[in-house]
């Protein structure tokens, strides 16, 4: 996918993270990736994923994703 595919569909794909069964998938590798290699998807990735610690239910993946990002 293009950087531009990725960002058009990057919010979908950060909410499908939610119904992962586990936090190191196929999904999360490829947005980590892009995220690392792109300035525009990382910087959207990043405050994506801080916005969604705000629910208490998602936290603890959200932040061990935003922990893994930001090494």
């Amino acid at each position: 996918m293009k950087d531009e595919e990725v960002h058009q569909y990057l919010l979908q794909l950060i909410q499908t993270l939610k119904n992962e069964p586990y936090y190191d998938n196929l999904l999360t590798r490829f947005l980590l990736s892009r995220a690392l290699k792109s300035q525009r998807i990382g910087f959207e990735f990043f405050w994506n994923l801080k916005s969604e610690m705000k629910n208490p239910r998602y936290k603890l993946r959200y932040l061990i994703y935003f922990q893994l990002q930001c090494p």
